[in-house]
């Protein structure tokens, strides 16, 4: 699982340095998963990277209350 977790963060990375928006948000939403996993890191960075994306600053100040 957390292989996956990984793989997806990564992918997900590289649709948001490519400004592939509508992919990026498919794929950080699986990546969100990792709240299940309990590895807040990487729900923050989600959070984060979400909130750039959609442009809302209330998600990137939750992604970086964790």
């Amino acid at each position: 699982m957390f292989k996956r977790l990984t793989s997806v963060s990564n992918l997900a990375g590289i649709y948001l340095y490519h400004h592939e928006f509508q992919q990026y948000e498919k794929i950080v939403t699986l990546a969100l998963e990792a709240q299940k996993l309990k590895r807040y890191d990487a729900l923050a960075l989600c959070n984060i990277r979400l909130g750039i994306c959609q442009n809302n600053n209330k998600r990137i100040e939750k992604g970086l209350a964790y």
